[in-house]
Protein backbone atom coordinates (compact mmCIF):
# COMPACT_ATOMS: atom_id res chain seq x y z
CA UNK A 1 0.00 0.00 0.00
CA UNK A 2 2.91 2.40 1.27
CA UNK A 3 4.73 1.59 -2.44
CA UNK A 4 1.33 2.20 -4.27
CA UNK A 5 1.20 5.44 -2.73
CA UNK A 6 4.22 6.33 -3.54
CA UNK A 7 3.67 6.08 -7.17
CA UNK A 8 0.39 8.09 -6.67
CA UNK A 9 3.10 10.93 -5.39
CA UNK A 10 5.06 11.68 -8.48
CA UNK A 11 1.83 10.69 -11.34
CA UNK A 12 0.66 14.22 -11.08
CA UNK A 13 3.77 15.15 -12.26
CA UNK A 14 4.65 13.20 -15.17
CA UNK A 15 0.61 13.98 -16.28
CA UNK A 16 1.02 17.69 -15.88
CA UNK A 17 3.79 17.77 -17.80
CA UNK A 18 2.88 15.20 -20.67
CA UNK A 19 0.08 17.92 -21.25
CA UNK A 20 2.58 20.70 -20.73
CA UNK A 21 4.59 19.49 -23.09
CA UNK A 22 2.20 18.26 -25.82
CA UNK A 23 0.26 21.77 -25.69
CA UNK A 24 3.21 23.80 -25.75
CA UNK A 25 4.80 22.16 -28.72
CA UNK A 26 1.28 21.56 -30.56
CA UNK A 27 0.46 24.86 -30.46
CA UNK A 28 3.51 26.19 -32.18
CA UNK A 29 3.28 23.82 -34.86
CA UNK A 30 -0.21 23.99 -35.11
CA UNK A 31 0.68 28.27 -35.02
CA UNK A 32 3.36 27.37 -37.87
CA UNK A 33 0.68 25.81 -40.24
CA UNK A 34 -1.84 28.62 -39.86
CA UNK A 35 1.41 30.51 -40.68
CA UNK A 36 1.99 32.36 -38.15
CA UNK A 37 5.07 35.10 -38.30
CA UNK A 38 8.38 34.04 -35.93
CA UNK A 39 7.09 36.93 -33.96
CA UNK A 40 3.54 35.23 -33.52
CA UNK A 41 5.18 31.84 -32.42
CA UNK A 42 7.36 33.63 -30.04
CA UNK A 43 4.24 35.12 -28.18
CA UNK A 44 2.80 31.69 -27.97
CA UNK A 45 5.97 30.54 -26.85
CA UNK A 46 6.12 33.26 -24.15
CA UNK A 47 2.57 33.32 -23.20
CA UNK A 48 3.32 30.70 -20.49
CA UNK A 49 6.20 32.45 -18.71
CA UNK A 50 4.04 35.46 -18.61
CA UNK A 51 1.59 34.65 -16.78
CA UNK A 52 3.48 31.79 -14.53
CA UNK A 53 6.48 34.60 -13.63
CA UNK A 54 4.44 35.95 -10.68
CA UNK A 55 1.57 33.35 -10.47
CA UNK A 56 3.82 30.66 -8.52
CA UNK A 57 5.49 33.33 -5.93
CA UNK A 58 1.84 34.29 -4.99
CA UNK A 59 0.54 31.18 -4.71
CA UNK A 60 3.25 29.55 -3.12
CA UNK A 61 2.91 32.04 -0.51
CA UNK A 62 -0.90 31.45 0.07
CA UNK A 63 -0.16 27.66 -0.64
CA UNK A 64 1.56 27.66 2.86
CA UNK A 65 -1.36 28.36 4.78
CA UNK A 66 -3.68 25.84 2.88
CA UNK A 67 -3.72 21.93 2.51
CA UNK A 68 -1.09 21.04 -0.14
CA UNK A 69 -3.89 19.02 -1.70
CA UNK A 70 -6.46 21.94 -1.52
CA UNK A 71 -4.08 23.89 -3.66
CA UNK A 72 -3.62 20.21 -6.30
CA UNK A 73 -7.42 20.21 -6.65
CA UNK A 74 -7.68 23.77 -7.95
CA UNK A 75 -5.12 23.54 -10.01
CA UNK A 76 -6.20 19.74 -11.34
CA UNK A 77 -9.76 21.86 -12.05
CA UNK A 78 -7.74 24.81 -14.13
CA UNK A 79 -6.26 22.40 -16.24
CA UNK A 80 -9.29 20.62 -17.62
CA UNK A 81 -10.87 24.24 -18.18
CA UNK A 82 -7.58 24.98 -20.40
CA UNK A 83 -7.77 21.75 -21.90
CA UNK A 84 -11.71 22.33 -22.89
CA UNK A 85 -10.28 25.72 -23.93
CA UNK A 86 -8.07 23.97 -26.63
CA UNK A 87 -10.18 21.40 -27.56
CA UNK A 88 -13.48 23.74 -28.41
CA UNK A 89 -12.48 27.43 -28.18
CA UNK A 90 -8.51 27.53 -30.12
CA UNK A 91 -9.04 28.30 -33.86
CA UNK A 92 -6.33 31.32 -34.53
CA UNK A 93 -2.80 32.52 -33.27
CA UNK A 94 -4.04 34.59 -30.97
CA UNK A 95 -6.47 31.78 -29.38
CA UNK A 96 -3.27 30.12 -28.72
CA UNK A 97 -1.23 32.33 -27.01
CA UNK A 98 -4.75 32.98 -24.55
CA UNK A 99 -4.31 29.27 -23.64
CA UNK A 100 -0.86 29.23 -23.27
CA UNK A 101 -1.62 32.20 -20.94
CA UNK A 102 -4.15 30.35 -19.29
CA UNK A 103 -1.97 27.09 -18.72
CA UNK A 104 0.59 29.26 -16.72
CA UNK A 105 -1.96 30.18 -14.44
CA UNK A 106 -3.48 26.61 -13.70
CA UNK A 107 0.33 25.17 -13.35
CA UNK A 108 1.49 28.20 -11.00
CA UNK A 109 -1.13 26.15 -8.65
CA UNK A 110 -0.13 23.12 -9.35
CA UNK A 111 3.93 23.40 -9.38
CA UNK A 112 4.80 25.22 -5.73
CA UNK A 113 1.83 22.94 -4.11
CA UNK A 114 3.65 19.35 -5.53
CA UNK A 115 7.20 20.23 -4.88
CA UNK A 116 6.89 21.39 -1.19
CA UNK A 117 3.99 18.43 -1.09
CA UNK A 118 7.01 15.97 -1.84
CA UNK A 119 9.42 17.76 -0.26
CA UNK A 120 7.31 17.57 2.63
CA UNK A 121 7.09 13.91 2.94
CA UNK A 122 10.81 13.24 2.34
CA UNK A 123 12.47 11.38 4.95
CA UNK A 124 15.12 13.00 7.53
CA UNK A 125 18.08 12.58 5.92
CA UNK A 126 19.95 15.14 3.19
CA UNK A 127 19.88 11.79 0.94
CA UNK A 128 16.62 10.52 1.42
CA UNK A 129 15.38 14.32 0.59
CA UNK A 130 17.88 14.36 -2.60
CA UNK A 131 16.41 11.07 -3.81
CA UNK A 132 12.92 12.23 -3.53
CA UNK A 133 13.41 15.20 -5.00
CA UNK A 134 15.02 12.95 -8.48
CA UNK A 135 11.68 10.84 -8.24
CA UNK A 136 10.08 14.07 -8.95
CA UNK A 137 12.10 15.17 -11.33
CA UNK A 138 12.36 11.85 -13.18
CA UNK A 139 8.63 11.73 -13.09
CA UNK A 140 8.10 14.85 -14.67
CA UNK A 141 10.70 14.84 -17.16
CA UNK A 142 9.41 11.51 -18.34
CA UNK A 143 5.70 13.29 -19.52
CA UNK A 144 7.93 16.50 -20.69
CA UNK A 145 10.22 13.63 -22.64
CA UNK A 146 6.87 12.45 -24.22
CA UNK A 147 4.84 14.98 -24.88
CA UNK A 148 6.45 16.99 -27.43
CA UNK A 149 6.81 13.41 -29.68
CA UNK A 150 3.15 12.95 -29.24
CA UNK A 151 2.24 16.43 -30.22
CA UNK A 152 4.90 16.12 -33.41
CA UNK A 153 3.23 13.09 -34.67
CA UNK A 154 -0.64 14.04 -34.43
CA UNK A 155 0.25 17.79 -35.51
CA UNK A 156 0.98 15.49 -38.89
CA UNK A 157 -2.48 14.32 -38.92
CA UNK A 158 -4.78 16.47 -36.78
CA UNK A 159 -3.74 18.38 -33.91
CA UNK A 160 -6.85 18.05 -32.21
CA UNK A 161 -6.42 14.70 -31.68
CA UNK A 162 -3.46 15.88 -29.28
CA UNK A 163 -5.73 18.43 -27.35
CA UNK A 164 -8.17 15.38 -27.34
CA UNK A 165 -5.39 13.18 -25.44
CA UNK A 166 -4.69 16.45 -22.90
CA UNK A 167 -8.13 16.63 -21.54
CA UNK A 168 -8.29 13.09 -20.84
CA UNK A 169 -4.87 13.20 -18.66
CA UNK A 170 -6.38 16.37 -16.92
CA UNK A 171 -9.33 14.11 -15.77
CA UNK A 172 -6.68 11.55 -15.01
CA UNK A 173 -4.86 13.74 -13.20
CA UNK A 174 -7.61 15.10 -11.06
CA UNK A 175 -8.84 11.64 -9.90
CA UNK A 176 -5.55 10.86 -9.02
CA UNK A 177 -5.56 13.94 -6.55
CA UNK A 178 -8.51 13.70 -5.35
CA UNK A 179 -8.20 9.73 -4.16
CA UNK A 180 -4.35 9.39 -3.60
CA UNK A 181 -3.34 12.88 -1.71
CA UNK A 182 -3.77 12.90 1.81
CA UNK A 183 -4.75 16.52 3.05
CA UNK A 184 -2.01 16.28 6.13
CA UNK A 185 1.28 17.90 5.79
CA UNK A 186 3.43 14.91 6.62
CA UNK A 187 3.04 10.89 6.27
CA UNK A 188 1.58 9.45 9.67
CA UNK A 189 2.21 6.02 11.06
CA UNK A 190 -0.14 4.14 12.21
CA UNK A 191 1.51 5.05 16.10
CA UNK A 192 2.42 8.90 15.27
CA UNK A 193 3.58 11.47 13.18
CA UNK A 194 7.13 10.93 11.46
CA UNK A 195 9.25 13.78 13.13
CA UNK A 196 10.55 16.52 10.63
CA UNK A 197 13.99 17.02 9.40
CA UNK A 198 13.84 20.12 11.80
CA UNK A 199 13.33 17.93 15.00
CA UNK A 200 15.73 15.26 13.88
CA UNK A 201 18.42 16.83 13.19
CA UNK A 202 18.40 20.75 14.63
CA UNK A 203 19.49 22.68 12.14
CA UNK A 204 22.12 25.52 13.04
CA UNK A 205 20.92 28.98 13.24
CA UNK A 206 23.56 30.41 11.91
CA UNK A 207 23.38 28.23 8.55
CA UNK A 208 19.97 27.99 8.95
CA UNK A 209 19.95 32.12 8.51
CA UNK A 210 22.46 31.77 5.73
CA UNK A 211 20.31 29.56 3.53
CA UNK A 212 17.37 31.99 3.97
CA UNK A 213 19.28 35.49 3.50
CA UNK A 214 18.88 36.18 -0.45
CA UNK A 215 23.02 35.50 -0.45
CA UNK A 216 25.42 34.96 -3.08
CA UNK A 217 24.59 31.26 -3.36
CA UNK A 218 21.14 31.99 -3.40
CA UNK A 219 21.24 34.20 -6.66
CA UNK A 220 23.39 32.17 -8.18
CA UNK A 221 20.95 29.27 -8.22
CA UNK A 222 18.69 31.49 -9.68
CA UNK A 223 20.49 32.72 -12.08
CA UNK A 224 21.14 28.97 -12.83
CA UNK A 225 17.81 28.30 -13.33
CA UNK A 226 17.20 31.09 -15.48
CA UNK A 227 19.98 30.02 -18.09
CA UNK A 228 17.96 26.36 -17.79
CA UNK A 229 14.68 27.36 -18.57
CA UNK A 230 15.70 29.65 -21.38
CA UNK A 231 18.22 27.65 -23.27
CA UNK A 232 14.97 24.49 -22.71
CA UNK A 233 12.15 27.33 -24.05
CA UNK A 234 14.63 28.03 -27.18
CA UNK A 235 14.98 24.01 -28.07
CA UNK A 236 10.94 23.39 -27.23
CA UNK A 237 9.71 26.26 -28.60
CA UNK A 238 12.16 28.27 -30.79
CA UNK A 239 13.81 25.21 -32.28
CA UNK A 240 10.38 23.34 -33.21
CA UNK A 241 9.43 26.78 -35.29
CA UNK A 242 13.02 26.78 -37.22
CA UNK A 243 12.67 23.08 -37.94
CA UNK A 244 9.61 22.88 -39.29
CA UNK A 245 10.26 26.08 -41.45
CA UNK A 246 10.86 25.45 -45.28
CA UNK A 247 13.62 28.24 -44.70
CA UNK A 248 14.85 25.89 -41.69
CA UNK A 249 15.20 22.76 -41.30
CA UNK A 250 11.85 21.99 -43.35
CA UNK A 251 11.23 18.97 -41.03
CA UNK A 252 8.01 17.54 -40.57
CA UNK A 253 6.19 17.34 -37.15
CA UNK A 254 7.49 13.25 -36.29
CA UNK A 255 10.98 14.31 -37.31
CA UNK A 256 11.16 17.53 -34.41
CA UNK A 257 9.35 15.18 -32.19
CA UNK A 258 12.42 12.85 -32.33
CA UNK A 259 14.81 15.41 -31.64
CA UNK A 260 13.12 16.61 -29.07
CA UNK A 261 12.51 13.64 -27.10
CA UNK A 262 16.29 12.53 -27.38
CA UNK A 263 16.36 16.26 -25.70
CA UNK A 264 13.87 14.83 -22.74
CA UNK A 265 15.75 11.22 -22.61
CA UNK A 266 19.45 12.84 -21.81
CA UNK A 267 17.48 15.46 -19.19
CA UNK A 268 16.04 12.03 -17.48
CA UNK A 269 18.94 10.29 -17.72
CA UNK A 270 21.23 12.77 -15.59
CA UNK A 271 17.83 12.74 -12.97
CA UNK A 272 18.16 8.93 -12.87
CA UNK A 273 22.29 9.25 -11.93
CA UNK A 274 21.47 12.37 -9.98
CA UNK A 275 20.40 10.44 -7.18
CA UNK A 276 23.93 9.22 -6.64
CA UNK A 277 25.95 12.41 -7.50
CA UNK A 278 26.76 15.41 -4.76
CA UNK A 279 25.06 18.53 -5.69
CA UNK A 280 27.44 21.32 -5.88
CA UNK A 281 27.32 24.87 -7.43
CA UNK A 282 30.69 24.27 -8.97
CA UNK A 283 28.60 21.64 -11.40
CA UNK A 284 25.69 23.87 -11.83
CA UNK A 285 28.57 26.56 -13.56
CA UNK A 286 30.05 24.34 -15.44
CA UNK A 287 26.83 23.20 -17.01
CA UNK A 288 25.93 26.45 -17.80
CA UNK A 289 28.98 27.52 -20.00
CA UNK A 290 28.18 24.10 -21.18
CA UNK A 291 24.75 24.75 -22.60
CA UNK A 292 26.26 28.24 -23.96
CA UNK A 293 28.27 25.96 -26.22
CA UNK A 294 26.32 23.76 -27.68
CA UNK A 295 23.73 26.59 -28.48
CA UNK A 296 26.70 27.37 -30.82
CA UNK A 297 26.44 23.91 -32.42
CA UNK A 298 22.69 24.35 -33.63
CA UNK A 299 23.91 27.19 -36.02
CA UNK A 300 26.13 24.51 -37.73
CA UNK A 301 24.52 21.15 -37.54
CA UNK A 302 21.50 20.47 -39.83
CA UNK A 303 21.34 16.22 -40.25
CA UNK A 304 19.05 14.88 -38.01
CA UNK A 305 21.27 12.33 -36.16
CA UNK A 306 23.86 15.03 -35.01
CA UNK A 307 20.85 17.38 -33.63
CA UNK A 308 19.36 14.12 -31.96
CA UNK A 309 23.01 13.74 -30.43
CA UNK A 310 23.42 17.37 -29.38
CA UNK A 311 19.68 17.67 -27.72
CA UNK A 312 20.67 14.25 -25.78
CA UNK A 313 23.64 16.30 -24.22
CA UNK A 314 21.63 19.25 -23.90
CA UNK A 315 19.13 17.75 -21.83
CA UNK A 316 21.66 15.84 -19.55
CA UNK A 317 23.47 19.01 -18.55
CA UNK A 318 19.96 20.83 -17.86
CA UNK A 319 18.94 18.48 -15.98
CA UNK A 320 22.29 18.90 -13.34
CA UNK A 321 20.98 23.01 -13.51
CA UNK A 322 17.72 22.01 -12.96
CA UNK A 323 17.65 19.21 -10.72
CA UNK A 324 20.62 20.43 -8.21
CA UNK A 325 18.92 23.45 -8.35
CA UNK A 326 15.49 22.31 -6.94
CA UNK A 327 17.22 20.17 -4.63
CA UNK A 328 19.64 23.18 -2.62
CA UNK A 329 16.98 25.38 -2.43
CA UNK A 330 14.50 23.04 -1.13
CA UNK A 331 16.50 21.01 1.51
CA UNK A 332 17.59 24.15 3.35
CA UNK A 333 14.41 25.53 3.83
CA UNK A 334 12.36 23.83 6.60
CA UNK A 335 9.32 26.18 6.92
CA UNK A 336 7.92 27.94 3.73
CA UNK A 337 8.95 25.11 1.34
CA UNK A 338 6.17 26.47 -0.93
CA UNK A 339 7.00 30.06 -0.97
CA UNK A 340 10.30 28.96 -1.93
CA UNK A 341 9.14 26.33 -4.83
CA UNK A 342 7.17 29.28 -5.83
CA UNK A 343 10.02 31.98 -6.04
CA UNK A 344 11.59 29.09 -8.20
CA UNK A 345 8.98 28.26 -10.46
CA UNK A 346 8.57 32.49 -10.76
CA UNK A 347 12.10 31.91 -12.10
CA UNK A 348 11.17 29.66 -14.94
CA UNK A 349 8.68 31.93 -15.56
CA UNK A 350 10.68 34.84 -15.71
CA UNK A 351 13.15 32.78 -18.48
CA UNK A 352 10.27 31.10 -20.34
CA UNK A 353 8.31 34.59 -21.02
CA UNK A 354 11.51 36.48 -22.36
CA UNK A 355 13.40 33.91 -24.06
CA UNK A 356 10.73 32.49 -26.76
CA UNK A 357 9.56 36.31 -27.65
CA UNK A 358 13.16 37.87 -28.10
CA UNK A 359 14.07 34.77 -30.49
CA UNK A 360 10.80 35.39 -32.44
CA UNK A 361 11.94 38.97 -32.60
CA UNK A 362 15.70 37.97 -33.73
CA UNK A 363 14.46 34.94 -36.09
CA UNK A 364 12.93 38.18 -38.12
CA UNK A 365 16.26 39.55 -39.08
CA UNK A 366 18.29 35.97 -39.09
CA UNK A 367 16.20 32.68 -38.50
CA UNK A 368 19.94 31.52 -36.75
CA UNK A 369 20.33 34.43 -35.05
CA UNK A 370 18.21 33.53 -31.87
CA UNK A 371 20.74 30.89 -31.13
CA UNK A 372 24.20 32.83 -31.74
CA UNK A 373 22.44 35.63 -29.02
CA UNK A 374 21.35 33.21 -26.03
CA UNK A 375 24.91 31.47 -26.55
CA UNK A 376 26.10 35.01 -25.89
CA UNK A 377 23.53 35.82 -22.82
CA UNK A 378 24.43 32.40 -21.11
CA UNK A 379 28.14 32.93 -21.34
CA UNK A 380 27.50 36.25 -19.67
CA UNK A 381 25.17 34.36 -16.48
CA UNK A 382 28.03 32.16 -16.58
CA UNK A 383 30.45 35.37 -15.04
CA UNK A 384 27.84 36.44 -12.96
CA UNK A 385 27.88 32.79 -11.57
CA UNK A 386 31.61 33.18 -11.39
CA UNK A 387 31.37 36.49 -9.34
CA UNK A 388 28.59 35.39 -7.19
CA UNK A 389 30.24 31.56 -6.31
CA UNK A 390 33.75 32.26 -6.80
CA UNK A 391 34.44 31.76 -2.96
CA UNK A 392 32.53 28.84 -2.22
CA UNK A 393 33.37 25.32 -3.15
CA UNK A 394 30.21 23.38 -2.94
CA UNK A 395 26.82 23.78 -2.51
CA UNK A 396 25.89 21.89 0.51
Amino acid sequence: MHNFRRIFLYLPATLADLSCAMLLLGSVLYGTNLGASTIEVGWIGAAYGLSYLLMPAIIGRVGDKLPRKTSLVIAALAQISVALFYLFVVATTFDLIVGQFLLGIANGFHWPALEAYISEQTGISHSSHSKRIANFCIAWSIGYSLGPFIAGVFSDYNVRDAFLLVFFLTIINFSIVVAGFSSERSIKSPNKTVPSLEQIVPVDSSLEKRHKTPDREFYALLIGIIVYVSAAKIVLSYFTNYAKLPEGLGWNGTLVGVVLLCFGIGRTVYFIIGRFLENSLRLIRIAVIIEGSLLVTLIFLKDLWSVGLIMGIFGLFGGLIYFQTLEMLLRHEQRAKGAKAGLFESMIGLGGSLSPLLAGFLAEIDLLLPFGVFAGFTFIFFLLQYFFTKNVLSGN
